[in-house]
């Protein structure tokens, strides 16, 4: 939304800094792979057992929505998806 380049360390480092993580450490994971098995057994979860196949994905009870959505269509998937009133 702001024209930042999230493909840069240094934008994401400052982009971190902003939502109170610090920043050296999660530049120095960033540079050193840290967490990149993590993030591999991350992916195939999602990808074999959560069945997801794209992004955004959105789960809202039963339905599965992948692709932006419009408010509208959220609203109904969630009005839907309510549990009845006791």
């Amino acid at each position: 939304m702001e024209g930042q380049d999230i493909g840069q360390i240094d934008v994401l480092t400052k982009l971190a800094g902003e939502v109170g993580l610090n920043e050296r450490e999660f530049e120095e994971a960033l540079r050193t792979r840290k967490y990149r098995e993590a993030h591999q057994q991350a992916l195939r979860h999602a990808y074999e057992e959560a069945g997801v196949t794209g992004g955004p994905m959105f789960v809202i009870g039963s339905q599965v929505l992948t692709g932006l959505q419009d408010r509208e269509t959220l609203e109904a998937v969630i009005e839907e998806e309510k549990p009845p009133p006791r």
